[in-house]
């Protein structure tokens, strides 16, 4: 219950609470991943409970995985690459705190698209606008909840803060392509290891 309280408080009151997950050491990381991988939960339920007006793929199975690889991954991969610009910019956070503070900030994710969710079952097609409007809520609520962490761990002011979060989408399209770079490269040794094996069972 303790732990539910920071992090509503932190949902609702961003700067003093994001502060109090740094400097009081009231978060924990166990709490931020938690609720990452309650987001992931949130879509696969989302998918299986919303009326079929709004979710024409409810019939459809769920990949699990793929679900959880495109929620975790980008939580890492934006993580780690804030550090990594923040390190260079004179940020206070330390990793451990980036990923608390942006695994905090996705909980409206799941506090208005659950009920959403199955609010949808009793809408019809003609409300479908107030039913993306507050898809669109709890997304630019938790982008700017990510926005008030970063600034709050960093100690950064606003412009500085809207600088790192340009550089660190950059950094994210840098890693992802070394990480293409680097799998490329990869097949094409293993082709090339298996290409000189085949020719030395045929020879010998």
């Amino acid at each position: 219950m303790e732990n539910l309280k920071i992090a509503l408080g932190i949902t609702l009151r961003p700067f003093s609470g994001f502060w109090d997950l740094k400097y009081e050491k009231k978060g924990k990381l166990k709490v931020a991943f938690l609720i990452i991988i309650g987001v992931a939960l949130t879509m696969i339920f989302e998918r299986r409970v919303s009326a079929f007006l709004f979710n024409p793929y409810r019939k459809l199975p769920v990949n699990l995985i793929s679900t959880f690889r495109n929620v975790i991954g980008p939580y890492i991969l934006f993580c780690v690459a804030n550090w990594s610009v923040t390190t260079l910019m004179d940020g206070e956070g330390k990793m451990s705190d980036i990923f608390m503070a942006v695994g905090y900030a996705m909980l409206p994710m799941i506090l208005i698209r659950i009920p959403l969710a199955i609010l949808t079952n009793v809408l019809t097609f003609d409300e479908a606008a107030m039913v993306t409007f507050l898809k669109n809520i709890a997304t630019f609520w938790s982008y700017f909840l990510v926005f008030s962490g970063i600034m709050t761990v960093h100690q950064y002011g606003m412009f500085k803060t809207l600088v790192t979060l340009f550089l660190t989408l950059v950094a994210c399209g840098v890693m992802i392509f070394i990480a293409i770079l680097f799998y490329n490269l990869l097949w094409q040794l293993v082709g090339f290891v298996g290409t000189i094996y085949t020719e030395l069972l045929l020879r010998f």
